[in-house]
C-alpha cells in the first residue's frame, strides 16, 4: 500500500472521521478521539467553519434544534411523528449495560471511552443515565425487566438502551461465557425485545424504544496512523387469540454490525461504531429522525468493507426526532 497523503488537522474537535487517498486512490478511514477534550465536549459545540476547522459555536454537547426548525417538522409532518413531553415534566430515562472483565473472554479495552461517550451523549439528549456493569446474561435480564418497569416511563416520551459487551450469532455474552465452560450465559435479542414488548412494558406502550447493540467478533483492521503509516493494529479487539394492539412495536434496535461479520474497538479510542454514532448523533440530530441518524451512521462505513452497522427488528410507527435543547 502505498503512502498516505499528509493529513493536518487544526483545531480541537471532540472526534475526527475523515477520509483521505493514498497513492494508488485507495479511500481510507481515519478515526481518533481526543479522550482529554472529551471530559471537556460537554461545554462547547463545535462546527466547520469555511477553511474547514472547528470552531466554537455554543455551550452544549449536542447542536441545539432552534424552535423554528421543530415547527416546520411539525407542520410539515402531522401526525407522523412522536410526540415529545415538555421538558419541564418529563422524565426520560437510559439505560447503558457496559461488559468490560470477563471470566475466560479478552477483556473490552477502550470499552470505558464509549461509555463515557454515550453517557455524555444520552444526558445531553435530557435523560437521565442508568448504569450497570459485567454482567452475566441473567443479571443483564434482570436489569432490563427493572428497568422496563420503572415508573418513571409514564411521565417519558421515549427510552434508549445501550448495551456493549462480546457477542455472537445467538446474542449478548455475559462475563461468564465460554464456549466450553458456560455457553449459556447469552443473552439473545428475543429475550429483550420480549422485556420491552406492549404487554410486558405497559409504561412505554407507544413510546419509541432505541436500543444500540455494541456486540459481536473480535477482528483486525488496517488503517493509517497519524503519521500518515498505514500497519496492522493487532490491539483492535471486538467484538393465538386477535390481539387488540401490536404485541410489539415503537422499538429498533441498531447493531455494530452485520451478522458473522467483526466489529472493531480501539483500546484507546472505544469503538468504532460508538464513537462514530455519537459524533453524528452530536452533530445532526437537530434535524433529523433517528432512523435517519442511524443511515448516516451506516453510511459513513461505506468505504469500510470490514464492518458494516444495521437495523434490526424495526417497528417504529412514526419519525422519532430527538430535538436537542426541547
Amino acid at each position: 500500500m502505498g503512502k498516505v497523503l499528509t493529513l493536518v488537522l487544526k483545531g480541537n474537535p471532540t472526534y475526527a472521521l475523515c477520509q483521505v487517498k493514498n497513492e494508488t486512490n485507495f479511500l481510507i478511514t481515519v478515526y481518533w478521539t481526543w479522550q482529554k477534550h472529551l471530559q471537556h465536549a460537554s461545554q462547547s459545540w463545535f462546527k466547520s467553519t469555511k477553511d474547514g476547522y472547528p470552531r466554537e459555536e455554543s455551550n452544549c454537547f449536542v447542536k441545539p434544534c432552534p424552535p423554528e426548525t421543530i415547527s416546520n417538522i411539525f407542520e410539515s409532518h402531522a401526525g407522523e411523528i412522536y410526540p415529545i413531553r415538555n421538558k419541564t415534566n418529563r422524565t426520560r430515562l437510559a439505560l447503558i449495560i457496559n461488559n468490560i472483565n470477563f471470566t475466560y473472554q479478552k477483556k473490552r479495552l477502550g470499552s470505558d471511552v464509549d461509555n463515557g461517550a454515550m453517557k455524555t451523549l444520552l444526558e445531553a439528549l435530557d435523560y437521565q443515565v442508568e448504569g450497570h456493569a459485567d454482567l452475566s446474561a441473567e443479571e443483564m435480564e434482570t436489569k432490563l425487566t427493572e428497568f422496563s418497569r420503572r415508573v418513571e416511563h409514564k411521565t417519558s416520551d421515549s427510552t434508549f438502551i445501550v448495551l456493549m459487551s462480546h457477542g455472537t450469532e445467538e446474542g449478548i455474552c455475559g462475563v461468564n461465557y465460554d464456549q466450553e465452560h458456560d455457553p449459556l450465559d447469552i443473552l439473545p435479542i428475543n429475550t429483550i425485545s420480549r422485556i420491552f414488548n406492549n404487554k410486558c412494558s405497559l409504561n412505554l406502550v407507544g413510546k419509541p424504544k432505541i436500543f444500540i447493540i455494541q456486540a459481536l467478533n473480535d477482528g483486525y483492521v488496517m488503517i493509517p496512523n497519524l503519521q500518515g503509516d498505514c500497519h496492522q493494529q493487532p490491539e483492535y479487539d471486538t467484538d393465538g387469540p386477535l390481539n387488540k394492539f401490536h404485541r410489539e412495536s415503537d422499538l429498533i434496535f441498531f447493531c455494530s454490525t452485520t451478522p458473522e461479520n467483526k466489529s472493531y474497538r480501539n483500546p484507546k479510542t472505544g469503538a468504532l461504531f460508538i464513537q462514530t454514532l455519537v459524533d453524528i448523533f452530536r452533530k445532526e440530530s437537530w434535524n433529523c429522525h433517528i432512523e435517519d441518524l442511524f443511515k448516516k451512521v451506516q453510511r459513513s462505513f461505506v468505504n469500510f468493507p470490514s464492518q458494516l452497522p444495521c437495523r434490526e427488528r424495526a417497528t417504529l410507527l412514526k419519525d422519532f426526532y430527538l430535538f436537542p435543547g426541547h
